[in-house]
């Protein structure tokens, strides 16, 4: 498989991870992404993308303990 397939193949597999919430496997996407390692394999411009999903899931769970509270 040429390089930019693989690398398109791990581009939509971390939207697919975002879109269904598997926030924890984009985490760890250098161990659950297929290929993750040629199509990022300096992942400093991939780390902006994992501080956002944390601060989402964070902002997330904060949203529903204020919800759950309020009941």
């Amino acid at each position: 498989m040429p390089s930019m397939e693989k690398a398109l193949k791990f581009d939509r597999w971390v939207k697919e991870a975002l879109l269904n919430g598997r926030y924890d496997d984009v985490n760890h996407c250098l161990k659950r992404g297929p290929h993750a390692k040629m199509a990022h394999p300096n992942l400093e411009h991939f780390y902006p993308l994992l501080v956002a999903v944390e601060a989402a899931v964070q902002r997330q769970k904060q949203n529903k303990d204020k919800t759950n509270s309020s009941s």
